[in-house]
């Protein structure tokens, strides 16, 4: 059992709020943390990795974005996110399907991007 001490330091961390910040690189890889659009949820991002050469992106929970597309532009591979309108309407009220698509992506939009 932990005390109230324990307690109270069991759950500090450190929160930053980023626009584009270096998440971490080394000589070999440099991952790379961008904000993506996915409102009411304020704090999401993709993540760019590059690597001899190559580019991956994955654009995390998110709608279509010119941040996303900007820094997708140019990737030699991007995972991006999408879900299928008739699946939220098959599994959720209406209400709640039609604000589930509008901070998600439909794969037609994917493949736009």
């Amino acid at each position: 059992m932990l005390s109230d001490h324990d307690m109270r330091h069991a759950f500090l961390f450190r929160v930053r709020i980023i626009d584009f910040i270096p998440v971490d690189e080394d000589d070999d890889v440099r991952v790379t943390a961008f904000r993506v659009n996915h409102e009411p949820v304020t704090r999401a991002f993709g993540y760019k990795f590059e690597a001899g050469g190559k580019v991956i992106v994955i654009s995390g929970d998110t709608r279509p974005s010119e941040n996303l597309i900007r820094h997708a532009r140019g990737a030699d591979i991007l995972i991006h996110e999408a879900y299928l309108p008739d699946y939220f309407a098959k599994v959720d009220s209406p209400e709640v399907a039609a604000r589930l698509g509008s901070y998600h992506t439909t794969a037609e939009q994917a493949g736009e991007i």
